[in-house]
């Protein structure tokens, strides 16, 4: 198939990535995330927070190495680091993500896809380097990945409008079941509960409907 690269920015095509990534990325937790894959290509992809990472110009990192192992054949261990601001706080609770990252070729990719990656080590001194953050994620040892890593088949720019949702309204629901049918995918994991987020007692009669549809799909749900 042709690569189809210099579109338009963000939009993801099915080329080999070139040197460099950008120091934007993305990350979802695994547990939160749906997609359809087709071998190393991901598509449909949709989570309920998609958050972000920032750095300076080369600050964020990503990779793979092969790991052989005679029982189970070789894998690929993922990799991704990043050197943060300060005010990136909520990487104290980050473990178990997917991290998606964008080549300076406009191509996206994605680590962790199947296994996670997992927090390796973090770092800061108050004194050293601006008080920035060394964050590093990785796969766990027996947890590695099929493929050395995962192309996005997708327009990203559909998935930002899952940022931030903060708490969740009946409507908000409705529409997050709703999605997860519409993809079509089936014995995934979704979790609406905590905090704030409306009691089940008070969803839509159609939010009751799109839940019955995906127990009946394979996928366990958390709400309140």
């Amino acid at each position: 198939m042709a690569c189809n690269t210099k579109i338009v920015t963000d939009i993801i095509n099915s080329c080999k990535i070139t040197k460099g990534i950008k120091p934007l990325a993305y990350w979802a937790y695994r547990k939160d995330l749906a997609f359809t894959k087709t071998l190393n290509e991901i598509e449909n992809i949709w989570c309920i927070k998609l958050g972000s990472i920032q750095a300076i110009k080369f600050g964020l990192n990503a990779g793979f190495e092969t790991v052989m192992a005679d029982e189970n054949g070789s894998g690929f261990k993922h990799k991704f680091s990043g050197v943060l601001n300060k005010s990136q706080m909520e990487i104290d609770e980050l473990d178990d993500i997917v991290i998606f990252v964008q080549s300076n070729d406009g191509v996206w990719l994605s680590y962790g896809v199947e296994q996670g990656l997992w927090k390796i080590s973090q770092a800061k001194m108050a004194n050293d380097n601006l008080a920035t953050i060394a964050v590093e994620f990785g796969s766990r040892e027996g947890m590695e990945e099929f493929y050395s890593e995962y192309i996005i088949t997708q327009d990203m720019a559909l998935i930002p409008k899952f940022i931030d949702w903060g708490a969740l309204t009946v409507a908000k629901i409705d529409y997050i079941l709703y999605s997860c049918i519409i993809f079509g995918t089936y014995n995934q994991t979704l979790d609406v509960s905590g905090g704030t987020n409306a009691e089940s007692v008070d969803w839509l009669s159609t939010s009751i409907s799109y839940l019955a549809i995906l127990e009946g799909r394979g996928w366990t749900i958390t709400y309140n």
